[in-house]
């Protein structure tokens, strides 16, 4: 197989009609196919890496807004209210501190369990050829 990349001043379509007719008056039994502007070859070659890399940033930015989304109530839930708790007077103390302590321990989980996805996304991530 034999790859030819010529330089021209017109269209492309134009070209391709003139380097039809040189290959055949040198040989008239040489295929000549695919042929195409070097912009089109050059955009099929790089059309698969950029539609990955665009899908991987989709799904790191909805991991993202879905972090944000999902740690933001647990974190205002978490949050203890000084003022609350001093006009109780410590009426229902155990039952307040269950329900935070709970609270907190839903928090951990959660920052756990996305720090656990982001790891799994970045290995998936790594070219397994370098490796």
């Amino acid at each position: 197989m034999l790859n030819l990349a010529a330089r021209a001043q017109v269209e492309s379509g134009s070209v391709g009609a003139t380097l039809r007719q040189a290959v055949m008056a040198i040989d008239a039994n040489l295929p000549l196919y695919e042929v195409c502007a070097m912009e089109d070859r050059l955009f099929e070659s790089v059309a698969q890496p950029r539609f990955r890399m665009a899908l991987l940033g989709a799904f790191a930015a909805l991991a993202l807004v879905m972090a944000v989304v999902g740690l933001a109530p647990a974190f205002q839930a978490s949050r203890r209210d000084a003022t609350a708790a001093l006009k109780d007077g410590g009426r229902g103390l155990t039952a307040g501190a269950r329900r935070n302590r709970l609270r907190s321990a839903l928090v951990v989980v959660e920052i756990a369990l996305a720090s656990v996805l982001l790891i799994c996304l970045i290995n998936s991530a790594r070219d397994p050829n370098k490796e």
